[in-house]
């Protein structure tokens, strides 16, 4: 038998990578997630813990020190270092406000124009601020429900051009709350869920169902203003009362900690309690689980507590791909890469597509004379318009189905050619074989 016929024909899958990276007043994760054809894997990740005031309230205080801290997360990820500069970024929860309304009967034509009209209405942002997404969850007989994801333009700029700056590509800007549900569920569950995420300054309270997000809320109280009690109830420094939290939670209700905690918490509980009362009076779908996640959930039997008070199960959340020790950290992360791998979300999760900047010769044609600075990347925001990201989208999966036609053709061609390389091997040795025959009948004199 040949060499060439114990071959096998190799298969090639073709792995597709998406960086996610969640940066938060207090620390950066960042998740590389892997798709291979027939399942999602997270291959590597990366944490930093930031030191001062890096980041506040969403707001960058110290570039320099950002950049550094996000090379070393990249750097330093485990089990190997991710190179990748294509990234999809969670938008800082605090400055993010979330917006689910009904719409009555009117001509799709001027939808834009009226989500446009209700954000300026319900957004605590002056109009010319307002950068806005919105997905449809529902329509039915004229009537559209509409989830409203909306930013300062300020502040959205202001990640943009320290993106733009440290030349990392955002592919796609995302909610970190979105992003939270999606790296806690493989697949839409399909009941309604709430998810309660307690940060360090703020508490976000989200009701999700098969449809996507259809309630949010967020009060201003969290982690901080936990050590800021323990510390002057206990009168210790801040970061000896975060220590503290952390040791004994509400493991001891012997100790003076556990009712300063309790005074924090049953804040919090309420607003989850009204949040799912008002959910039901308005949809008739009762809520049947709780996820808790962000920092503060790390607290020693806060799932009981929060079961106690709601009266439904209370969990702490974990990652449907990353089921260790590590996977409430990368929750959020995990769910950013995901976007990028997984087109299905959009249909449900409004997202923040930057287009193109104009080329100075576009420009140019259109008489335009704004100049832009390219060198610090401060050209002007042009988001996608629903309508477009459709477009793209289209534009995207026809891509795909070129791609997917033209590997497929390679391959062919590919077998094609071992295949005549096989066949030809075999002629050649078929004939090299007759030819000792016949010389064999010579010599032996038949």
């Amino acid at each position: 038998m040949s060499a060439l016929r114990k071959k096998s024909i190799p298969m090639y899958v073709i792995k597709k990578r998406s960086i996610g990276l969640d940066i938060s007043d207090r620390t950066i994760e960042v998740v590389e997630l892997t798709d291979e054809g027939d399942k999602m894997r997270v291959t590597s990740t990366g944490r930093v813990t930031l030191e001062g005031r890096v980041v506040e309230r969403g707001r960058i205080k110290d570039t320099e020190q950002l950049e550094r801290s996000i090379s070393q997360a990249f750097e330093q990820a485990t089990p190997h270092s991710i190179s990748e500069r294509k990234v999809v970024f969670g938008l800082p929860e605090s400055q993010v406000y979330t917006h689910v309304f009904e719409l009555g009967p009117h001509e799709k034509e001027t939808r834009d124009e009226l989500v446009l009209k209700e954000a300026q209405t319900s957004i605590p942002l002056k109009e010319d601020d307002i950068l806005f997404s919105y997905s449809v969850l529902w329509e039915e007989e004229g009537k559209v429900e509409i989830l409203l994801v909306a930013i300062s333009k300020t502040v959205f700029l202001e990640w943009r051009n320290f993106f733009y700056g440290i030349k990392l590509e955002v592919l796609k800007y995302d909610s970190e709350m979105l992003a939270t549900f999606r790296g806690l569920f493989a697949k839409r569950p399909k009941g309604a869920v709430c998810v309660v995420d307690i940060g360090a300054r703020t508490s976000s309270i989200a009701i999700f169902n098969s449809r996507g997000m259809r309630y949010s809320h967020t009060l201003e109280v969290a982690g901080e203003a936990m050590d800021e009690e323990i510390a002057r109830a206990l009168k210790i420094t801040q970061a000896r009362a975060e220590e503290i939290k952390i040791k004994i939670g509400l493991s001891d209700k012997g100790e003076r900690v556990f009712f300063v905690l309790i005074k924090i918490l049953e804040q919090i509980a309420e607003s989850v309690r009204s949040s799912l009362e008002y959910f039901k009076e308005r949809t008739g779908e009762g809520v049947d689980r709780v996820f808790l996640v962000g920092e503060s959930s790390k607290l020693k039997g806060i799932d009981k507590y929060f079961s106690d008070e709601l009266g439904i199960p209370a969990w702490i959340g974990e990652s449907a791909l990353l089921r260790n020790v590590a996977s409430l950290e990368f929750i959020e992360a995990i769910g950013l890469a995901i976007r990028g791998l997984d087109d299905s979300w959009e249909e449900t999760d409004p997202i923040f597509y930057v287009k193109p900047a104009p080329t100075r010769d576009s420009r140019e044609k259109k008489g335009d004379e704004q100049e832009t600075d390219d060198k610090n990347g401060k050209e002007d925001i042009v988001l996608a318009t629903p309508v477009e990201l459709r477009q793209i989208r289209k534009l995207q999966f026809e891509k795909k189905v070129l791609l997917g036609i033209l590997v497929l053709g390679v391959g062919l061609v590919f077998t094609a050619a071992l295949y005549r390389d096989y066949r030809r091997e075999k002629f050649f040795k078929e004939l090299q074989r007759a030819q000792l025959e016949r010389q064999a009948i010579h010599q032996g004199g038949f």
